[in-house]
């Protein structure tokens, strides 16, 4: 038996159980709203793209088929459905990750204008990362359509975005996690199982 700073006696797997849970809680507060986060500034982001890529007369989808690219290399350009569908998850899921990156790195910061700040930091080094380092040699055909300042510009939106969407993918987390220790997951039965009478 243990005690601990509360006076209690407990047993070493008590103790180790407790300790697995706090760290799962707090791996959770990471995840749920990194993933949310990095979702929405992921779709803000690549709704900025295309509508630009529209705007200048190349194709609403251009810059996600140009993503694709990466999965289906020299073949983007015969198959653009597939191209654009490609790059819309690889794209989503690059900005997702990123998302759960930066919630790890702001955990204690609180406040949207400081996460917002931090949020524009983020991005910038995001940028240099994606830019000079992953996309010369994951996609050649979207590094050379690049024009940088406009790309370094969506950037700074994406961590923006990434910053001031955080705390209320944090209040999302947190509300659905509390109801669902109150009331149990909201559907206990599949609608589409046949009732027995």
């Amino acid at each position: 038996m243990l005690v601990t700073k509360e006076g209690i006696n407990e047993s070493e797997a008590d103790v180790a159980t407790r300790d697995e849970r706090a760290r799962a809680d707090r791996e959770r507060a990471i995840v749920g709203p990194g993933v949310l986060a990095g979702l929405f500034a992921a779709t803000v982001m690549g709704l900025i793209l295309m509508s630009g890529a529209a705007l200048l007369g190349r194709g609403f989808w251009t810059p996600m088929q140009l993503i694709g690219a990466t999965v289906l290399r020299d073949r983007w350009s015969e198959l653009p459905m597939l191209a654009g569908l490609a790059g819309v998850v690889l794209h989503l899921g690059v900005g997702v990750a990123w998302g759960v990156v930066f919630t790890a790195l702001t955990r204690r910061v609180h406040g949207r204008s400081n996460l917002a700040m931090l949020g524009i930091l983020f991005a910038a080094f995001v940028f240099m990362v994606m830019t000079y380092g992953v996309a010369p040699w994951a996609s050649p055909w979207f590094f050379s359509s690049y024009h940088v300042g406009r790309y370094f510009i969506v950037h700074l939106v994406f961590g923006l975005v990434l910053g001031l969407s955080l705390p209320s993918a944090e209040h999302v987390i947190a509300t659905r996690r509390a109801h669902l220790h109150r009331h149990g997951p909201v559907l206990r039965r599949s609608p589409f199982r046949r009732r027995t009478v």
